[in-house]
């Protein structure tokens, strides 16, 4: 009943599929590229969803993100988040293509508003340029620990476990004594190998799909993580604004300072040396004001919202009616739990529906009791509901409607005992 419920709410916003003169659906869009990866579905099936005037090939409708490096196509991703973890790695470079359906030719990656997020902040390039290191306004996170990292060691110093991690994506088991250098010259010939990219794909897409198989066995741990990854995600971007913020500041000061200087000074060669470091110091302020700006706190609490949100939604979405409080965006969102919401509705169906408050405060008793348990007893969720809130448990109607009805039965029986026995009087 409640997979109907599920099916009915994702109807608006479904995509279908037309497939050897057959159309089949819908799907949301995580179902669908699984469905292309596990080869259910072709990329050049045709797919339409209510926002499109006519069908369109499956490529155009949820695009492969193709990335190439100096001509070469080196990596596929579904989405553009995929690109701002190879940015923040390491793996991928600002100045790497990419391209997907729709596209006249291919763009830089530093084009991606995305990949703002993995650029080095203002504090990192001032501390590059404290030491004298060389940087440009397309370097990296990644690149500034790179840059840090190779002042301290060399060549000959032992491979780094982010090295050894990353020959383990293209299948290549680090040998014992692997030096840096080595890693690095091992990476850069995977790269260039059209079987070690293949591997690296396919071992990526192995990595996915046992990792959605264990986020769809465990939906409510799941989303506890993503809520933890989203509270330290806030945590950071605070962190970030009062770097921005202090090193705004310390620009600014630094400029009123030279132009103060400047209004005084005499010396036309003085002048001349203050003008040019106004320059540079307004530069840096406008780097520090634009660093400032892109650190957003607000887009990181939003973030916790939803996921802490989703999990609250989850568990009322496992009881009757509790659908019904979700929109097009929640079931988005809980796509990949069907089969486990059909499942605890089984234990749901003796409760009525609760509130969020309610689904909130037995989620924070169970979570400050046992940080795993809706990993290894999910089911507790239930019989703390029935703890914190009788109230809401069906099974004593239920008992009270079946000691009525034994009432009633032994009722008639003696009734009917009652007239057999008057009858066989008068007879």
């Amino acid at each position: 009943m409640l997979s109907h419920a599920i099916s009915a709410q994702r109807l608006k916003y479904a995509i279908y599929i037309s497939k050897s003169g057959e159309v089949i659906g819908p799907f949301t869009k995580k179902e669908l590229r699984a469905a292309v990866h596990s080869g259910n579905v072709s990329w050049d099936d045709w797919a339409w969803h209510k926002e499109l005037p006519e069908w369109k090939p499956v490529h155009s409708v949820i695009p492969i993100i193709h990335v190439s490096r100096n001509g070469q196509e080196i990596a596929q991703f579904d989405e553009e988040k995929e690109i701002l973890s190879g940015l923040r790695d390491g793996t991928l470079l600002m100045d790497d293509c990419y391209w997907c359906e729709g596209m006249s030719d291919w763009k830089p990656l530093s084009t991606l508003e995305i990949s703002k997020g993995a650029l080095a902040t203002a504090a990192q390039k001032d501390a590059l340029k404290r030491a004298g290191l060389p940087f440009d306004d397309l370097t990296t996170k990644a690149q500034v620990s790179a840059l840090f990292s190779a002042g301290k060691t060399g060549p000959n110093d032992p491979a780094t476990e982010n090295q050894k991690d990353y020959l383990k994506s293209f299948g290549i088991t680090a040998k014992e004594g692997l030096t840096k250098g080595e890693a690095s010259d091992l990476i850069d010939r995977a790269k260039d190998d059209p079987a070690a990219l293949e591997t690296r794909h396919r071992l990526q897409l192995a990595k996915y799909e046992e990792q959605r198989r264990r986020e769809a066995e465990y939906p409510s741990y799941h989303l506890k993580q993503m809520i933890a990854s989203s509270v330290k995600g806030v945590e950071e971007a605070k962190k970030e604004k009062q770097k921005a913020k202090a090193l705004l500041n310390r620009n600014k000061k630094k400029l009123a300072t030279a132009k103060e200087k400047r209004e005084v000074a005499t010396d036309e060669f003085e002048r001349l040396s203050l003008d040019n470091e106004i320059k540079d110091l307004e530069e840096e302020a406008s780097e520090a004001e634009e660093a400032f700006d892109t650190v957003n706190v607000e887009e990181a609490k939003d973030e916790l919202k939803y996921e802490s949100g989703l999990r609250i939604k989850f568990w009322k979405a496992t009881f009757p009616s509790g659908g019904r409080s979700l929109n097009s965006e929640d079931w988005e969102g809980l796509a990949d739990y069907g089969d486990i919401i059909d499942r605890y509705s089984n234990f749901a169906k003796h409760f009525k529906l609760p509130t969020n408050k309610q689904v909130s405060d037995v989620l924070a008793k169970l979570d400050a009791d046992s940080p795993d348990w809706d990993r290894t007893q999910p089911e507790q969720f239930y019989s703390a509901l029935a703890a914190l809130f009788p109230e809401l448990e069906r099974r004593r109607m239920v008992r009270e409607g079946k000691s009525g009805c034994v009432v009633l039965l032994v009722f008639l029986a003696v009734l009917i005992s009652l007239l057999a026995t008057i009858a066989a009087q008068r007879g």
